[in-house]
């Protein structure tokens, strides 16, 4: 059974043991998985694959966060910066 890839569009051959298959398939052009289900060699559904995503928790209370202060002309310091890499190796020490 041939089948293009949903993603990108490369076809590619499942062959004879995806003949009844409900499942992911990865492409193996674009690397992509493709949630396929298949009956009796014919393509019924193909679709992306979308992991199971963990479920978020609820919030007891939503609320904006309280605005930021602003100092007059205060500014934010910046890192130090750092010394440019030297071209130079250090001396080797005597051996």
């Amino acid at each position: 059974m041939r089948i293009n890839c949903i993603c990108c569009g490369h076809r590619f051959d499942l062959g004879d043991a995806y003949d009844d298959y409900d499942g992911p398939v990865r492409c193996a052009t674009c690397r992509n998985l493709i949630d396929i289900r298949t009956v009796g060699g014919a393509v019924r559904s193909m679709r992306p694959f979308v992991a199971f995503a963990q479920p978020q928790p609820a919030t007891a209370t939503t609320h904006s966060p309280a605005p930021a202060q602003q100092i007059e002309g205060a500014a934010l310091p910046f890192p130090a910066a750092a010394a440019p890499p030297s071209n130079t190796l250090p001396p080797r020490a005597a051996a």
